[in-house]
């Protein structure tokens, strides 16, 4: 290697150690500190998902139905060449559909290694959320939500941030269940 690509290559790994004593999980004291998700808006619900079950975020685009199937799966969808199942997640979830609307959007993710995108009502971008926020507790008024009922099953926990609770909605736990899974009407 010339000295000039060594001058180079020794540049770059300068700023790959700034990256990194800069990254949020090195302040947080390890890698338990953070836990990233994608904040999102499902009816009245405030949740948020792995930022490891959500490959990309992305408007509503044509879908086409699927003849003789569950209210809640709209159809199926091109994306990136993709043949992809698009499900109505408030619509599986509460058993009303969710409205359309320019805030709408689809969480692309996979069922068993198959692209599925997840209808929701706005998404709000990427949050990283402290170990120290997660609220221990549901709130008293939720235990006599026939919605909330519906809904935490697929609630791993609550994160507390800029005053509203975040669920922890689990795509993988949705994604086990066997009425999910099927989609015939």
């Amino acid at each position: 290697m010339g000295a000039t690509q060594k001058a180079v290559f020794d540049r770059l790994l300068e700023f790959e150690q700034q990256c990194l004593e800069h990254h949020p999980q090195s302040q947080a004291g390890g890698e338990g500190g953070y836990w990233d998700g994608v904040v999102y808006r499902l009816d009245e619900f405030f949740l948020t998902s792995s930022i490891q079950e959500i490959e990309e975020i992305i408007p509503v685009g044509d879908i086409t139905p699927i003849p003789g199937a569950k209210p809640w799966l709209l159809g199926l969808a091109n994306i990136r060449g993709n043949l992809t199942t698009i499900v109505d997640l408030g619509g599986y979830v509460f058993g009303q559909r969710t409205p359309l609307g320019s805030s709408s959007r689809l969480l692309l993710s996979s069922l068993q290694n198959r692209p599925m995108a997840l209808l929701v009502d706005e998404v709000f971008g990427q949050r990283h959320f402290a170990q120290n926020q997660v609220v221990s507790e549901s709130p008293e008024n939720r235990k006599a939500d026939p919605q909330w009922d519906s809904i935490a099953l697929y609630v791993e926990r609550e994160f507390r941030l800029d005053d509203r609770n975040w669920g922890v909605f689990s795509i993988n736990r949705l994604s086990k269940q066997e009425d999910f899974l099927d989609g015939a009407a």
